[in-house]
């Protein structure tokens, strides 16, 4: 009886290099997305607008909300990219068309400092706020149509220049 090989928990996460299976793809990215939908586009917000509309105004809570949102999404982002590599190689495609994946990079910042701008004047938005909400809110479903656009393709060769099929090498073990 063939033994399956161990799951390599650096190579899966962090790694650029090989091909992953739409499967183990869908398992970790599926969540991955959910959970920073639910920190960054739900909680984020409703804390804030609640924040808003009560006296408690301190700045110091909308920078502690905001942060962790913005650590969130820095601890996933090389993981979700170096999986969406693979999963781009499966396809036979190049790793930069994984490019607008690391787009949060640079509105993440802008949005923490914007939070904090608005926090300490009253929780009067401008226009900064508005571009930062809709481009964050953009770059959200961007992610989102990549996520499920790769969660369905199929690969197009059994082999190609970045390695062999990874459905044919062993039985996807994610977990």
């Amino acid at each position: 009886m063939a033994t399956r090989p161990r799951f390599k928990f650096w190579s899966f996460f962090f790694s650029l290099r090989g091909r992953v299976s739409r499967g183990a793809y869908s398992w970790f990215e599926i969540p991955a997305l959910a959970f920073l939908l639910l920190i960054g586009q739900v909680a984020v917000p409703a804390i804030m607008m609640a924040m808003a509309t009560s006296a408690n105004t301190d700045p110091g809570l909308i920078s502690l909300v905001t942060s962790l949102a913005a650590v969130a999404n820095f601890f996933l982002l090389w993981p979700r990219f170096a999986i969406l590599v693979k999963r781009l190689h499966d396809v036979n495609l190049p790793w930069y068309w994984a490019t607008p994946l690391l787009l949060p990079i640079a509105t993440s910042p802008l949005a923490y400092i914007d939070a904090i701008r608005v926090a300490q004047n009253g929780f009067q938005p401008t226009a900064v706020t508005y571009a930062l909400g809709g481009m964050n809110i953009a770059l959200f479903w961007i992610n989102l149509a990549f996520v499920v656009a790769f969660c369905f393709i199929p690969p197009r060769q059994p082999d190609n220049r970045f390695g062999s099929d990874p459905r044919q090498a062993a039985p996807a073990n994610v977990f």
